[in-house]
């Protein structure tokens, strides 16, 4: 036996090495860390079992193992984190309230002429004005008055052929000779005239069909006055601005294109009659206030020095104009003339109760150019979260989407925001 140990003595060295490298591999007397807490900004403070850091008062956390990272409570995490991801303050929050609000707009506007009530007189014959007696541009004139005297060779040839065919006693040829004249604007009395004395007239009197006040078409009759601040909604009415500035004429007074002795052709556009007992109130509504306004809502009219009017809005336009933020409504007044005029800067007051949603005061929105964002608070710390807005009513901002009405949010996101941050919103 002995010698056959002895035959192989390379067994002993390979127990040798067996033994030494179990050994290594035995855990070794480390210290348990198991129990132990520390301080998340103090790590020399180590005790056994929770408390507070003697040096800061912080919560102590559970000492990791070496290789392990410690955990961290949720308000230190945010810390760790981008500024414009979270960030975090100590500040007043609140929640956002589902109502109704009851909120009154004023809207600046101006009155303008019915266009279903500006008539224009055409020319029937063609010739030369031999007489005006329109002499100036918003001349009062009634129904049948006359306007201008027109000499025309054609109606004097229209006439001889009446005289000509009345001679002849034949009725069918008079009575297409008297429509001949009737269509070159000759009236029946005109006709019957010229029948008794045998003498043709040569000119031919332009009478106005309509009451009203006539204005040039070739002039700036009818400019519109648009209200200062684009017809935004307004409590002060402050910006008002003059009528001088409203003007592009350098202050001159308007003029006819009309003169006696000027030559007019068949059907040219001579004036127009504008009816000033049909106009309109036209004003101009911010997009988020327009939403809120209906056909047939009653709107009080303010004229000035006290003076009050009770309408209704008639038409809200359904289109917004090219480069224009706001629309247009209108409200249509009859039998005003005495008490409105064409260009006459007016206010108007609408009063309304808009549908449930939610409202969160305005300071708690931030307003980033492309889109509006709160600060809702998420354990200790506030995260951003992009809404859309609506109207702002009574210092409180109306809230579309983006928010469900559980959250809570601060009161004031302002005093979050530095004034060179750059808000990221993660969707």
């Amino acid at each position: 036996m002995n010698k056959n140990w002895n035959g192989k003595p390379f067994n002993w060295g390979f127990i040798l090495w067996l033994a030494l490298w179990l050994a290594a591999c035995q855990p070794g007397n480390t210290h348990d860390h198991e129990g132990l807490y520390t301080c998340p900004m103090h790590p020399q403070v180590i005790q056994e079992g929770p408390g507070s850091c003697p040096v800061c008062g912080m919560d102590l956390v559970p000492q990791a193992s070496e290789g392990d990272e410690a955990p961290l409570p949720e308000g230190i995490a945010r810390l760790s984190e981008a500024s414009d991801e979270a960030i975090v303050g100590r500040t007043a929050t609140i929640r956002p309230s589902r109502m109704s609000q009851k909120a009154t707009l004023t809207l600046e506007g101006n009155v303008v002429p019915d266009p279903r009530h500006v008539h224009t007189v055409p020319a029937r014959v063609a010739g030369r004005i031999e007489r005006l007696y329109v002499k100036y541009p918003y001349q009062s004139v009634r129904k049948g008055e006359k306007l201008l005297d027109v000499y025309s060779p054609e109606l004097v040839t229209a006439q001889k052929e009446l005289l000509y065919v009345a001679k002849q006693q034949d009725t069918q040829l008079i009575e297409a000779a008297k429509q001949k004249l009737r269509l070159l604007g000759t009236t029946d009395r005109q006709i019957d005239r010229l029948l008794q004395t045998g003498q043709p007239s040569y000119t031919v009197a332009l009478y106005s069909p309509y009451d009203g006040y006539v204005t040039d078409l070739n002039a700036t009759a009818l400019p519109e006055v648009r209200p200062a601040g684009a017809g935004m909604a307004t409590a002060t009415g402050m910006g008002m601005g003059s009528a001088a500035s409203q003007r592009n004429d350098g202050g001159a007074a308007p003029t006819l294109s009309l003169r006696e002795g000027s030559y007019v052709s068949v059907g040219q556009s001579l004036f127009q009659v504008v009816d000033p007992s049909r106009l309109w109130a036209e004003f101009l509504a911010p997009a988020a206030d327009a939403r809120q306004v209906e056909e047939g809502m009653p709107l009080q009219l303010l004229l000035g020095n006290g003076d009050t009017l009770a309408t209704q809005v008639d038409f809200v336009q359904p289109f917004y104009q090219r480069g224009e933020p706001f629309a247009r409504l209108r409200v249509y007044l009859h039998d005003v003339n005495a008490r409105v005029a064409v260009g006459q800067l007016v206010r108007g007051r609408l009063t309304y109760t808009t549908p449930e949603q939610l409202w969160v005061p305005r300071e708690a929105v931030v307003d980033l150019g492309a889109e509006a964002v709160v600060f809702r608070r998420k354990g200790d710390a506030f995260r951003p979260v992009p809404v859309t807005t609506g109207a702002m009513i009574n210092g409180k901002r109306a809230i579309l989407s983006g928010l469900e009405g559980d959250e809570w949010l601060a009161a004031n996101a302002q005093m979050l925001v530095d004034s060179e941050s750059f808000i990221q919103v993660n969707e």
